[in-house]
């Protein structure tokens, strides 16, 4: 990998001008990142080359071992959103609970385990939709 991106970065003649090179934190990015500070250094005379691990990508894996504690409940919430969406009947039962309940109705949504921010507004479209769910449950015991 640092080999292909230095050989960009040669190519476009950007050696002395790269800053930094921002990545997660796999262990192959943290050896990429050291060889090109090598290199840049040694070849190029760039002292000024930093490797810095992606804030957003770390607060992922912090929003997620934190997750943990409750991950129980995220996974019941998973399942019954994961049910809705795939059964189109039980999902239009739903909508009528809504506005019946008048409540707006949010389509079911799954969360992506690399985006902890998706988990969360698959759990606030739960919440908001709670008093019908809880309803359509008690109608079809699906939880």
């Amino acid at each position: 990998m640092a080999t292909a991106i230095m050989d960009v970065l040669q190519e476009f003649d950007l050696t002395k001008k790269t800053l930094a090179l921002i990545t997660d934190n796999a262990s192959s990015m943290i050896g990429c990142a050291n060889y090109m500070a090598e290199e840049l250094k040694l070849d190029f005379n760039n002292l000024i080359f930093a490797h810095y691990r992606c804030a957003a990508h770390v607060l992922n894996l912090a929003v997620n071992q934190g997750m943990e504690f409750i991950d129980e409940s995220i996974l019941k919430v998973r399942s019954l959103m994961s049910y809705l969406k795939a059964s189109s009947t039980t999902n239009a039962e739903l909508k009528v609970l809504c506005d019946i309940k008048n409540i707006k109705y949010l389509a079911p949504e799954l969360d992506i385990k690399m985006q902890w921010n998706s988990t969360y507004y698959m759990l606030d479209k739960w919440q908001k939709m709670e008093p019908a769910i809880n309803m359509l449950a008690m109608n079809n015991r699906i939880i």
